[in-house]
């Protein structure tokens, strides 16, 4: 018997995935275009950490994903410290996007 947990994460990401990209492509193109009219350079780097910020979470769901299977290696306990680390780290480099963005 399938895994229902598996096969709902399967559709997520395969449903989602396009839309993410989407989303990542219209916000970085605002981004860097605000930044010219502004004449600062400062967009390119509040895009660098807008997908630095978008990756670590990515990969902090890819963790969380893997955290709910029975066996798996590495230990959960190595998994959890990994989960607090990529979401910490994504939730910084998103808020330095932000500040970035701002000024």
């Amino acid at each position: 018997m399938k895994d229902k947990r598996a096969d709902f994460a399967r559709a997520f990401c395969l449903f989602f995935t396009p839309v993410w990209y989407m989303l990542i492509r219209i916000r970085a193109y605002d981004v860097i275009v605000q930044a010219e009219k502004r004449g600062s350079s400062l967009g390119r780097v509040a895009f660098c950490f807008l997908m630095a910020g978008v990756v670590l979470f990515a990969a902090m769901v890819r963790h969380m994903l893997l955290y709910q299977k029975r066996r798996i290696y590495p230990p959960r306990k190595i998994i959890r410290k990994r989960i607090a680390f990529f979401g910490t780290a994504g939730m910084v480099f998103l808020l330095l996007a932000a500040l970035f963005h701002l000024f």
